[in-house]
């Protein structure tokens, strides 16, 4: 992979690859990195050819560089054209990930205007829209359904029991249970039914889950609410989580509806809700 990769720089970038050659060391190949980059804004080649030349002149500037990365917590030095020097002039052995060599490649391709980055007319995407008119597997997209149903017979139970309370989203009296089902299906296009009808406690949540949530999990959510963790989740979100113990993998959305045991006990003494904010007492965070 790697010695393929090389062959690509050699044979379609040969001016890059005898400046890192007759480049003694990385200073000289980075100030002929330098001068390229300049050469190619000045070229003015194409908007994506200037846009690459300056993303090239802006690594060069801030090779050798030590910086305090934020959402890592440690010091990083920066040595991409260095790395690319070793590379290219096949110093040591060939490295195992050459992902940073790939994505160099193509960012000098394009300063170059040897490689044209071609947008697709309207009429090419909406081809690609009617061909794929939903991103969803069959499989994931009956499941839903399947758990839509289920939910919405839920819902119609909740609403007969909690009765007129001032809610829009009652029931009349000489209602049929087949009406009511198809009155709640009408609903679930509305957004405030599903703020209307959301599970604020761990207990109705797993009542909608099938009661299949772990013990310890109910216990962390309980933990959750306690400590004033908001509890939230409309039918919709519900409705895209399976329950089963087999079929597809729903933990993207289950870890951003169940709140973890990490994120319970940080809870309170965060600083910045990402890492990568720098909170001043005092002072707005944004």
């Amino acid at each position: 992979m790697a010695k393929t990769l090389l062959n690509k720089f050699v044979k379609s970038l040969p001016n890059l690859y005898k400046a890192a050659i007759q480049s003694n060391d990385e200073d000289k190949f980075l100030s002929s990195i330098r001068a390229y980059a300049s050469l190619k804004i000045e070229e003015n080649i194409s908007a994506e050819s200037v846009r690459c030349a300056k993303t090239i002149l802006t690594i060069a500037e801030n090779e050798n560089k030590t910086i305090y990365e934020l959402s890592k917590g440690e010091k990083i030095f920066i040595e991409t054209f260095s790395l690319l020097w070793s590379f290219l002039r096949e110093s040591g052995d060939y490295p195992s990930n050459t992902d940073i060599y790939e994505d160099l490649l193509n960012l000098f391709l394009i300063a170059e205007g040897a490689k044209i980055i071609k947008q697709p007319s309207e009429k090419k995407v909406r081809e690609w829209m009617r061909r794929w008119p939903s991103g969803i597997e069959r499989e994931v997209a009956d499941k839903r359904d399947e758990v839509k149903r289920r939910l919405i017979v839920q819902l119609v139970k909740k609403i007969e029991k909690r009765g007129a309370v001032g809610s829009r989203y009652t029931f009349s009296e000489n209602m049929t249970y087949q009406e009511k089902v198809k009155m709640v299906e009408i609903w679930w296009s509305d957004f405030r039914f599903h703020l209307s009808m959301a599970a604020r406690t761990p207990g109705e949540l797993n009542h909608y889950l099938e009661e299949s949530l772990p013990v310890r999990v109910i216990k962390n959510l309980s933990k959750a609410r306690n400590k004033g963790i908001p509890f939230f989740v409309t039918p919709y979100y519900l409705s895209l989580l399976n329950t089963d113990e087999s079929g597809f993998d729903d933990n993207t959305i289950r870890s951003y509806i169940i709140y973890s045991e990490a994120l319970v006990e940080t809870y309170g003494n965060i600083k910045a809700w990402e890492k990568e904010d720098i909170v001043q007492a005092g002072k707005p965070n944004a």
